[in-house]
Formats: C-alpha cells, sequence, structure tokens
C-alpha cells in the first residue's frame, strides 16, 4: 500500500507508550515493504532531527510548530476554540486540540501530498493529527476518495474527564479540566462523522466511541511489543520501579499518590524497600520526590527492559487515563511482576491474580505490593503468566497485518459503496 501517514510528534527516542507505537508501526510498515511517506508536526517540547526516523519510511517531512502551554492559550482554554479557515472543519475544539492546527503547516503538508500522492490510506496518529487527515483528503485528487484511518491512543476527552474528577485537584482545575473535556468531545465527535474508520487500542475505548458515534466504523487494533527472552534474575529484591512519561498528567498524578500515600504503607512494613521513578521530562513536582535513599527520581534512561530486570516489581498507578498502557506490556514482556489500578490495566486483558495484582486504593495496593515483594513464588507466577499473555497476543507483526487490513477493508468498501436500502 501507499500510506500517507501523519504524526503528532517525531517518535525518537521511543522511551514513552505513544512513541513506542508511532515508531514500531512505521518500522513494521517499511519493512513489509510498504511505501510510507511521513508528515510530522515537530514539536518545540519534542523536537529531534527527523533523520531520527528517516530510516523507517519512503520519506519523511517536518515542520517545525510551538505547541507549548501559553498564558494566553490557557485564557483561550476557557472558550471553544475555532480552527483556522484553511482546514474548513466547521465545529470548534478544545485549545488542548487547536495548538496542533498550523496553518503554515497545513500549507506545507498540502505541497507535498500533491506532489507526492496519491495514496492508497491516510493514516492519523492520533486525534492531534486529524485535523490534518480530514484538510489534506481534498488535496488528493482521485474519482474515489482516498479513506482516512485516525488511531486514536486514547479517548482524549475522557482523560480531562477524569482529571475533572479528581477530588485532589482545586475547584478552578476541575471546572477547567470539565471544559475542555467538553469541548475536546465535540470534536472527536466530528473526527469520527468525518473519517473513514476510528482504529482505538482497547475494546473499553472503541464502545466508548461507539456510544455517541453509532454510524462510525470504529475498530480495535491492539498494539504489539518487543518480546525479548525470559529473566527472573533480579537484581535488587528489595527495589520497585515506576516507568513512564513524566509531563503527562495521569502519570505525574500517579506517581505522586504512589510516593505520597502507597509507599510509606509498604515501607512500614518493608522499611528497605526502594521505589526508583523513571521517564522522560519529569516535572519539577516529580523531581522533588527524590530523597537519595528511599526514593529516587532517574529521569529519561536508555535502556527500560534493563532498568526494569535490576528491580523486582513494576508499579502502574494510573486513575485517569484512557487508551492502552504499553508499559505494563513492555513490563510484562520483560518478566517483570507488576501491580497496577484498574484504569492502569484496562484493556489489555489481564486478570487480577493471573497476570497482575489490581488495587484502587492506598492500603489495597501497598499490600499487593508487599505481597509480590514478600512471595517469590507469587512473582514468579506473575512474571510467567504476564509473559505467556503478550506473547500469545501482543507481537508487532500481528499488530501491523490488524491495522492494514482494516485499512484495506475501508478502501474497498468506498470503492464498493453497498446499495442504499430501499
Amino acid at each position: 500500500m501507499k500510506i500517507l501517514t501523519i504524526l503528532p510528534r517525531i517518535p525518537f527516542p521511543a522511551h514513552d507508550g505513544g512513541s513506542i507505537v508511532m515508531l514500531e508501526t512505521l518500522r513494521q510498515l517499511h519493512r513489509a515493504g510498504h511505501h510510507v511517506d511521513v508528515l510530522v508536526l515537530n514539536t518545540k517540547k519534542h523536537h529531534q532531527d527527523p533523520a531520527a526516523i528517516a530510516g523507517e519510511c519512503r520519506s519523511v517531512h517536518a515542520f517545525d510548530i510551538d505547541t507549548s502551554l501559553s498564558v494566553r492559550g490557557l485564557i483561550r482554554g476557557m472558550y471553544a476554540c475555532p480552527f483556522p479557515p484553511s482546514f474548513g472543519i466547521d465545529v470548534d475544539t478544545s485549545y488542548w486540540v487547536s495548538r496542533f492546527a498550523d496553518e503554515d503547516a497545513l500549507t506545507a503538508f498540502r505541497e507535498i501530498v500533491i506532489n507526492n500522492g496519491p495514496y492508497d490510506l491516510i493514516f492519523c496518529e492520533s486525534l492531534f493529527t486529524a485535523c490534518y487527515g480530514i484538510a489534506l483528503r481534498s488535496s488528493i485528487s482521485q474519482t474515489i476518495p482516498t479513506p482516512v484511518m485516525v488511531r486514536a491512543h486514547n479517548v482524549e476527552n475522557i482523560i480531562q474527564s477524569r482529571l475533572s474528577n479528581e477530588p485532589s485537584r482545586s475547584r478552578i482545575d476541575r471546572w477547567y479540566r470539565s471544559r475542555l473535556a467538553r469541548f475536546t468531545r465535540t470534536f472527536e465527535t466530528y473526527v469520527g462523522r468525518s473519517v473513514d474508520v476510528i482504529a482505538t487500542v482497547t475494546e473499553d475505548d472503541a464502545e466508548i466511541f461507539r456510544s455517541y458515534l453509532p454510524t462510525a466504523v470504529v475498530d480495535v487494533v491492539q498494539p504489539g511489543v518487543n518480546i525479548p527472552g525470559e529473566y527472573f534474575g533480579y537484581v535488587d529484591p528489595d527495589a520497585i520501579c515506576l516507568l513512564g512519561s513524566l509531563d503527562w498528567a495521569p502519570n505525574i498524578e500517579g506517581a505522586l499518590w504512589f510516593v505520597q500515600k502507597v509507599f510509606p504503607i509498604i515501607r512500614e512494613q518493608r522499611p528497605s524497600t526502594t521505589v526508583h521513578i523513571a521517564g522522560r521530562n519529569p516535572s519539577s513536582t516529580i523531581q522533588a520526590l527524590h530523597n537519595g535513599t528511599s526514593i529516587f527520581v532517574h529521569g529519561e534512561i536508555e535502556d527500560a527492559l534493563a532498568f526494569r530486570r535490576e528491580r523486582s516489581l513494576s508499579v502502574v498507578p494510573v486513575f485517569s487515563g484512557s487508551g492502552l498502557r504499553i508499559k505494563i506490556l513492555e513490563a510484562l514482556a520483560a518478566s517483570s511482576p507488576v501491580v497496577s489500578t484498574s484504569v492502569g490495566c484496562e484493556g489489555i486483558g489481564v486478570v487480577h491474580d493471573g497476570e497482575v495484582l489490581i488495587a484502587d486504593d492506598a492500603r489495597g495496593f501497598a499490600e499487593a505490593c508487599v505481597r509480590v515483594l514478600n512471595n517469590s513464588e507469587l512473582a514468579h507466577r506473575l512474571a510467567i503468566s504476564g509473559l505467556a499473555l503478550v506473547r500469545k497476543r501482543y507481537g508487532w507483526s500481528n499488530a501491523t497485518d490488524r491495522l492494514l487490513a482494516l485499512g484495506q477493508r475501508v478502501s474497498d468498501a468506498l470503492k464498493n459503496p453497498e446499495p442504499a436500502a430501499d
């Protein structure tokens, strides 16, 4: 297939879940011999040399864009934000999404598409690039419209809605998040009616989209994970690790909850236990957790597999996210026992006391961690079961094949539409 892929950032280095999914998908498509041209918004926050992904596609075209939050923008975020006129999108959205809609980027991308098209599929990674896919389709001169697929890494309005319901947040913050959620849902609904298919990463997310988009094509294509060999020789039996993007609100919230509410309970029973927090762009709030004795904030690390294998337990304390936690899949693939919240393991197909332990309150979460740390047989059983699950369900080649099959199905439907019912 000849595929136009639109990315919200350059997915390199691939240390967070979203980047891992985007980069590995490109890699698998390229290795399979598909022609993939990439348009990417090279954001100021995650700015990288486009050459970093040039070997994973036929061509890459990057446009620098600043999506940084600003005081003016945050004020705008209290209201619905229109798209620039050149996008031709007649609904408003949230400031959260509108930061990615840049007229100059669209103009540059449109010229590239006109010169390099036509394409068999326009593939938009995340809601934040959907506006480009919708706008660029009209620039491709074909008798049959080019199908547009959006991979929804999350249901973005659900993230903001869950954050707005967190009692630990201020009243103003909750009110602001609730408005972001409402404005974001307006655009998510528009996208579902404007594109040809939404590919979610979990069945839970698919059901949410279907609940307010009953006529849209919504299907589940779970991503894969690289699966190393078995390993059960953890270096430090007293160490817990917590990995994730440390500038993403749900991860910040979860790390703070674990350190402030859960970890003291663990230390009461196991005074020698330590927690090691790692991930890109740790916020000042996260950095302040580091004490150098029992709590260690490492920031971005080069080798997540080695980092996990040096510790005897992985924790995923997430309460307000959506989508699928690649970090859980990576932990299971690394033969690391996992303790997670219910939200943290949504859509993965794990069972409490089967592949992971699940708890949603501080004491229950702490007791689950202590169970694993105190019981090597339990830790080994969880590790074996988790590795078996990812081997069976989450190989990358199968994930990419399913994504392509969905795109082909939609393309075939456009070429051979079903006759209207009498």
